[in-house]
């Protein structure tokens, strides 16, 4: 059986652009027998190709929880890939599996996903309050097949924003999520900054060597981010990179100027 069989609608997947530093990341792999259902949402903007499935030579994989109806993607947007996201027998694809081709992208599977620019507004990752995920009411994402199952909210678009919104502050990210408070998004009333003592990285509201190891961590082990970005810019520079690194040693251990203070 399926680890789990999840359902999701109107998500909206965007990463890292297609020419970030961390090649090859894929937008969604599918892997360990799972399941799951995924409908109305876009995926763009990734660096490596847009989704991989689990297929073993014998054993439960997750071709076989696609054959046996428990995986699906039904009328999603896919745009922006490292490779095009067309059939693989033609060329370098997206969808480098012929059987997820067939199963998912090709016309006659009837699942209507389809490689088409979403027209999103604006596609920012800086703390510059312009990102603004939303789509144009009159383009791809505009319309959408809406939901049956009234455990759902219908929404009559693809994604997760509401292309009518007047502005991104009339959409559900305003005021609570990161994205929002970090001063990423665009256009948002009410808090714009989650930041109360820079160089605080990991949020005990004391900037101490634990936060040093905070920073080593996620900079260069792969450790979790920190809970408010700007904690992390101890220079104010929009980045977190090793000369926050030699910010946060200078100051704590070499009487070094302290972190810029937050805005």
């Amino acid at each position: 059986l399926p680890y789990a069989i999840p359902t999701i609608y109107n998500a909206t997947f965007i990463g890292g652009g297609v020419g970030a530093p961390n090649a090859s990341r894929l937008a969604i792999g599918m892997f360990d027998n799972a399941g799951g259902k995924i409908y109305n949402s876009i995926f763009t903007e990734f660096s490596g190709n847009a989704l991989t499935m689990e297929d073993l030579a014998s054993g439960q994989d997750n071709r076989a929880r696609l054959d046996a109806g428990d995986l699906v993607f039904q009328d999603n947007i896919w745009y922006s890939f490292a490779n095009p996201v067309r059939d693989p027998s033609t060329g370098s694809s997206a969808i480098s599996q012929q059987f997820v081709w067939d199963a998912l992208f090709a016309p006659a599977s009837g699942k209507n996903n389809v490689s088409v620019d979403p027209l999103l507004n604006n596609v920012s990752r800086a703390q510059a309050d312009s990102l603004d995920p939303r789509p144009d009411p009159s383009g791809p994402a505009g319309t959408a097949t809406l939901s049956a199952d009234p455990f759902f909210a219908a929404a009559a678009y693809k994604g997760a924003f509401d292309p009518n919104a007047e502005s991104m502050a009339d959409t559900w990210i305003a005021g609570w999520t990161f994205l929002s408070c970090g001063g990423v998004v665009g256009d948002v009333e009410g808090p714009v900054s989650c930041c109360v003592l820079r160089g605080d990285v990991n949020s005990d509201n004391k900037v101490i060597v634990s936060d040093l190891t905070f920073l080593v961590s996620f900079l260069f082990k792969g450790g979790i981010a920190p809970t408010c970005f700007e904690h992390g810019d101890l220079n104010g520079d929009s980045k977190i990179i090793v000369s926050d690194l030699t910010y946060l040693v200078n100051f704590l251990f070499k009487g070094g100027v302290a972190p810029v203070a937050c805005p």
